[in-house]
């Protein structure tokens, strides 16, 4: 099991026009690799801890989404039903947690994006890139 943490780096100045705080992983603004081998199931546990924004997140391989399984929300094991194989891409608000499980099936890189997200319209932000290595 691997939790992810994220959280803002810091206070907002003014909640309308910034500067807002870059948003952070396990309270760190560069966090270090993450290592997984082929073929082991992981559980991610994603909590958004952020003050008030949403927080979009994906696990990519070679710039496409990666698939993995959600199986919890907010601590609740989903029923069977609702639990599928889905793309590695979620945009969630402060105070949610989403369980997921990923079976890296070869080595290889892969990389966890977090950041704001933006809308329609506007010029995207900067992502956070975590590199994830699989052994």
């Amino acid at each position: 099991d691997r939790t992810f943490i994220f959280s803002d780096g810091g206070p907002t100045t003014n909640v309308i026009t910034g500067p807002f705080p870059p948003v952070v992983m396990n309270g760190a603004s560069a966090p270090k690799p993450v290592e997984l081998r082929a073929g082991t199931t992981y559980r991610f546990r994603l909590i958004n801890i952020r003050g008030d924004a949403l927080l979009l997140l994906s696990l990519t391989q070679a710039g496409q989404p990666a698939s993995w399984r959600i199986v919890a929300k907010d601590g609740a094991d989903l029923p069977t039903a609702q639990v599928g194989t889905h793309p590695a891409a979620l945009l969630f608000a402060p105070g949610e947690i989403y369980d997921v499980e990923f079976t890296p099936s070869s080595p290889g890189a892969l990389a966890l994006n977090f950041g704001e997200p933006v809308p329609p319209g506007q010029p995207p932000l900067p992502m956070t890139q975590v590199a994830v290595e699989v052994k």
